[in-house]
């Protein structure tokens, strides 16, 4: 599960790796109970049994981790085991923007403040930067909690994360999903017209 659409498609590039993520995607909407409910077919014993497991991909700053950790929940709710759940972040010295952090500058257009460079690195960077699955890093409850409790702090004084969720199609929005049909052939699905 990622956090948004463009982290999904980074992630099916991945070798063995089935991508998702909730609709409309991203921390700024987050995962419904209802959309949890969709997978809550993978949460049988059978699938213990098999070793499938969803990995929960966040974001490597507060709304992604608070994200993460409301994800997780909700699939707990629907009958996922803690054995069943993973949640990850991109490896160390992936920046946003995809590239890798060598200690020496030569980012573009700028590079980020020291220290600091892995903030907002997503799966899309982790991917970019030459990473794959093995390569993510676990992120523990208690982190997760932690970054959900500053993020709802700034929320709360009045932090936004995100762009708005259209409530119209705008040219922007069809442009974006042109986008990604040229991308994905056959996507979105046809459907057949009843007879």
């Amino acid at each position: 599960m990622a956090e948004g659409e463009k982290d999904a498609n980074a992630g099916a590039r991945l070798p063995g790796v089935a991508a998702a993520t909730s609709h409309w995607g991203g921390a700024a909407v987050g995962m419904t109970p209802e959309q949890a409910q969709h997978l809550a077919p993978l949460a049988t014993a059978a699938s213990r049994r098999s070793g499938r497991r969803v990995v929960i991909v966040v974001d490597r700053d507060d709304p992604g981790y608070a994200n993460g950790l409301h994800t997780w929940e909700l699939l707990r709710v629907v009958g996922f085991r803690r054995s069943q759940l993973a949640v990850v972040r991109p490896a160390d010295g992936v920046i946003s923007g995809g590239a890798v952090c060598t200690g020496v500058c030569d980012c573009e257009p700028v590079c980020p403040p020291p220290g600091r460079g892995w903030e907002k690195a997503d799966l899309t960077d982790h991917v970019r930067a030459g990473y794959g699955l093995r390569d993510l890093v676990p992120v523990s409850e208690a982190d997760l909690r932690v970054a959900a409790d500053r993020w709802a702090q700034e929320r709360a004084a009045g932090a936004e994360y995100g762009a708005p969720v259209p409530s119209e199609f705008t040219p922007e929005f069809e442009a974006e999903l042109r986008a990604l049909a040229a991308e994905w052939p056959g996507w979105p699905a046809r459907r057949k017209k009843a007879a």
